[in-house]
């Protein structure tokens, strides 16, 4: 029953769009990262492992988001560079936000935790490539 509820949870919450991407378009996660996290999900084995599976997706996308801010960052003039500053530090507090809290403590809370966040993660890297492409 427990475990039935917080997949539920898991599902609502991945489903929700952060509030700026929300703003601007309808979520939609490359699959590359989530075929990654479906892998994890079907490898199975004990929770460490899946655990680490799920890390390993969060730390490359996060790397992808570091290289795509920073990438939208330099072109910019000092008023662009702090209005993009300012906005990717409201972003990484919503998804915290977002991705930390309802889980409760049990062994499965980290691995919905860096699930959310990677795919969170991944679609902020993609709107922030968009934005170099235009």
């Amino acid at each position: 029953m427990i475990q039935s509820l917080a997949a539920a949870t898991l599902v609502v919450l991945l489903a929700a769009p952060t509030v700026e991407a929300q703003a601007r378009r309808p979520v939609s996660h490359s699959p590359s990262a989530n075929a990654a996290l479906d892998r994890c999900d079907k490898r199975g084995g004990p929770h460490p492992e899946r655990l680490g599976c799920v890390t390993e997706v969060l730390d490359r996308e996060d790397a992808r988001l570091d290289r795509a801010y920073k990438a939208a960052l330099a072109p910019l003039k000092p008023p662009q560079q702090a209005s993009l500053r300012a906005s990717q530090k409201r972003w990484i507090k919503d998804r915290d936000g977002q991705c930390r809290g309802g889980y409760g403590g049990g062994g499965q809370a980290a691995i919905y935790a860096n699930t959310c966040l990677a795919q969170a993660t991944e679609t902020r890297a993609d709107e922030l490539e968009r934005r170099l492409r235009r």
